[in-house]
């Protein structure tokens, strides 16, 4: 399964797209899988969230967080390499500070709680 990196964030949008209401568990299934199965797909996948956690829509905003929520989640149920660098890739201080500008604002908060805590 070898793809281009924009295969990968045209996923990564689709399943953040404000349109969706809810987070499509296939969607987010397939970031995970391309995360995976490719070489610099933790990379690619951590710098493609981090885009769409800039995002003023607060509905991106959400998708993301649960898109992250999924994707750690799943980390921990394998043992590749690749899903050991996604998860430093979410400690990086970029993303650490994506993360944190996306929380300050309050829509995203509200948001962001129903994502982490259901």
């Amino acid at each position: 399964m070898s793809k281009k990196p924009d295969a990968l964030v045209e996923l990564v949008k689709k399943a953040t797209a404000p349109e969706n209401s809810e987070p499509n568990d296939d969607l987010n299934a397939s970031v995970f899988d391309y995360l995976l199965f490719n070489k610099n797909g933790a990379k690619e996948a951590a710098k493609a969230m981090r885009k769409r956690l800039e995002s003023k829509e607060p509905q991106v905003v959400y998708l993301t967080f649960a898109l992250v929520d999924v994707c750690i989640e799943s980390c921990f149920d394998t043992d590749d390499d690749n899903a050991d660098k996604f998860l430093q890739q979410l400690a990086s201080k970029s993303f650490v500070a994506a993360l944190v500008d996306s929380l300050s604002k309050k829509v995203n908060r509200q948001k962001a709680r129903v994502a982490f805590l259901g």
